[in-house]
Order: structure tokens, then C-alpha cells, then sequence
């Protein structure tokens, strides 16, 4: 059942072109539809991307667009996996399209589109950043957002699928106070292909770089490293007060997806208390800090949704309790106020979205 949705679009691509037959956005439409219910499993999104630039390709840009944003708008549980299938489709346009590819007002599923440009742009060039970085300013009327610039981390990433080479790369960014969410892009796209990276990175290898990188690599390095055993106070060490709270976010964030570190958990993990109970010393070394508990509840809600109001009574104790659950309504009431995919301009926050 799985492969189903790209059946029925290879099964569309083969028709097209033993009948020389072209998708109109009626067509393609019932292509998004036949792709199922929306899910974080890769061929759903797959499926979505591909009927998208499938009509891209037998209309215009602003058409094939169009639908996916109408798309978008009749399926708000689509803001689960919105980023990447966005992301997906700015990739293949700008590769089919170049400059062509570049329209405005696109910004919704946290920049996707133009995180997907950008990738594009980075294959067929040496460098992303003016590139990117000019986008970024023309996007928000010459001011630049940190959704925006994560992406070019993505895009260093990609380039050689290499994670010290990104990172020196988001280290050409202009404003310092960008590099960071650059770092932090890098890292993230890693994380997503982990298991087949090929050029292995190690957390502590975040410590080579100047500090504006340090902080927005250590939050995405060292959450895949959780589920192998290491407790907290032995990933964060690091005596700058800075550091070491993004290292405890990113430890929160791997305690809460450690069953799913390789794949896309948001909104769609199944909660297995069993294989959760494996990780009894990390969480325990979690209890320690309260801004661990908090930014667990955070996190495990956007994976388990309301499965996760179990988790901060079953692992945590004292004072962390209440900062788990504080965590856990901070991040249900973020995602409750980005119900309109369309206006979905960024992720929920840890450090922007409390009391939302």
C-alpha cells in the first residue's frame, strides 16, 4: 500500500507519454487526491511533488503552483509535511526552469519553495550564498528572516553532501546574526540523510568553527547520537552558557524522536511506550534540567501530537513535570495557530512560540 501513490503517478507518466497527452490542472488535481491521506511517509510526499511539477511542466509555473496551493488550503493537515514536498518542488523547477522558477509571495510552508531553489541553485554553482542571501532581502522587502536563510544551510549541505564543507560555507554569510540558522540548516539536512551520508560528521566536530556556527550546529548534531547511549551531561560540556543550552534543545529534540531520528516523525509517529522505556537513563539525565523537560514536551508533542500528554508524568519528576507540560501546550498551541498552511511562514518555535 505504500508504493500505491507512486504507482498511480508512474502509471500517469507512462500514459502522458504513450498518448503524447497533456495534464490539465482538472487531471492533476485528481493526481494530488489519489496520493492519499497525508502522512509523513516519504512516497506521499513524493507523490504530492511529482503531480505538482508534472503540471508545472504541461501548463506554466503559476499554474502548476496555483494547484498546489489550493491543494494546500483544503488540507491543513498537510502542515506536517508542507516544508519538504515545497522544498521538492522548488528543487525540480529551478532545475528545469532556472530564473524562470523564481516567483514571489511563495513563502508559506516555512520558505519550502525557495529552500528547494536554492538547492538547485547550489548544484550547478560553486557557492549559494549571494545568491540565496539576495533572495532572502527581496523576499521581505530587503529585510532578511531566519526561515529563509535556514535554507541555504541546506543547500551548502547538498552541494557535496558534505557537513564541514556547509558549514564553511554559512560562515560567508554577510550578517553574523544569520549564520547561525545557516549552521543550523546544514545540520538538519545531515540529520535527514543520515543513513546515507557518506562523509560522516561527529558532534564535537561543531567545536572547530567560530561560535555564531557552534550554536546552530550543536542542536542538530547531537540529537541522532541520543538513542546510542550518551546522557547529557556527557554531550554537554560546554562551559559557554550559550552552547550548552542549544546542546540541551537538541538532546530534548533526540530524546523525543529517538524511535524516528532517520525518518519524518512530525504529527505522524506511532507512540510505543516500550521502545520509549529504553532510553530510561537519558531521560533521567533530561530530569536534571528543567529547560530539558520543557523543550522535550515541545518536541514530543509536534512528533506524538496529543498521544505525547502521557510522556511528561511517565519520565519526569519534581519541578521538570510542569516544565514538560508547559513545553507540551506551548508547542499545541503553536501548531493550532498555524492551522492555514498558506500563511505558514516558519516552524514552531522553542524560543518564539511560548504562550502563543
Amino acid at each position: 500500500m505504500v508504493l500505491l501513490p507512486l504507482l498511480i503517478i508512474l502509471f500517469a507518466i507512462l500514459y502522458i507519454k504513450l498518448s503524447d497527452t497533456k495534464i490539465d490542472i482538472a487531471t492533476a488535481n485528481k493526481m494530488l487526491v489519489s496520493c492519499g491521506e497525508p502522512s509523513g511517509d516519504i512516497s506521499y510526499r513524493d507523490c504530492v511533488a511529482k503531480s505538482t511539477i508534472l503540471a508545472i511542466n504541461d501548463n506554466t509555473i503559476e499554474e502548476g503552483i496555483a494547484l498546489f496551493e489550493n491543494f494546500l488550503e483544503n488540507n491543513p493537515n498537510l502542515l506536517i509535511v508542507c516544508h519538504d514536498i515545497a522544498h521538492k518542488i522548488g528543487y525540480e523547477t529551478y532545475l528545469q526552469y532556472k530564473e524562470d522558477s523564481i516567483i514571489f509571495d511563495k513563502k508559506y510552508c516555512a520558505y519550502g519553495y525557495y529552500h528547494g531553489i536554492f538547492q538547485g541553485f547550489m548544484e550547478k554553482n560553486n557557492s549559494v550564498i549571494d545568491f540565496a542571501y539576495d533572495l532572502c532581502k527581496k523576499l521581505d522587502n530587503n529585510k532578511v528572516l531566519v526561515e529563509c536563510v535556514h535554507g541555504i544551510g541546506h543547500a551548502a549541505y547538498h552541494n557535496d553532501e558534505d557537513a564541514k564543507k556547509g558549514l564553511t560555507e554559512c560562515g560567508k554569510i554577510p550578517d553574523k546574526a544569520f549564520i547561525g540558522a545557516c549552521a543550523n540548516g546544514v545540520m538538519m539536512a545531515y540529520q535527514a540523510n543520515l543513513a546515507d551520508n557518506k562523509i560522516l560528521f561527529d558532534y564535537r566536530d561543531c567545536y572547530n568553527n567560530v561560535k555564531d556556527i557552534v550554536l546552530g550546529c550543536i542542536t542538530n548534531s547531537v540529537y541522532s547520537v541520543v538513542k546510542n547511549g550518551l546522557l547529557l551531561n556527557e554531550l554537554c560540556t560546554d562551559n559557554d552558557e550559550e552552547i550548552f543550552n542549544n546542546c540541551v534543545i537538541g538532546y530534548a529534540k533526540g530524546l523525543s524522536d529517538s524511535e524516528c531520528v532517520s525518518t519524518y516523525c512530525l504529527g505522524s509517529a506511532k507512540l510505543d511506550l516500550s521502545k520509549l522505556d529504553k532510553y530510561k537513563l537519558q531521560f533521567e539525565s533530561c530530569n536534571n534540567y528543567v529547560s530539558c523537560a520543557r523543550a522535550y514536551g515541545f518536541f514530543s508533542y509536534q512528533s506524538y501530537k496529543n498521544e505525547a500528554s502521557v510522556l511528561c508524568d511517565r519520565y519526569f519528576t519534581d519541578d521538570s513535570v510542569a516544565s514538560c507540560k508547559e513545553g507540551f501546550v506551548q508547542a499545541s498551541n503553536c501548531v493550532s495557530n498555524f492551522v492555514n498552511v498558506l500563511h505558514h511562514y516558519r516552524p514552531c518555535r522553542l524560543d518564539q512560540d511560548f504562550n502563543t
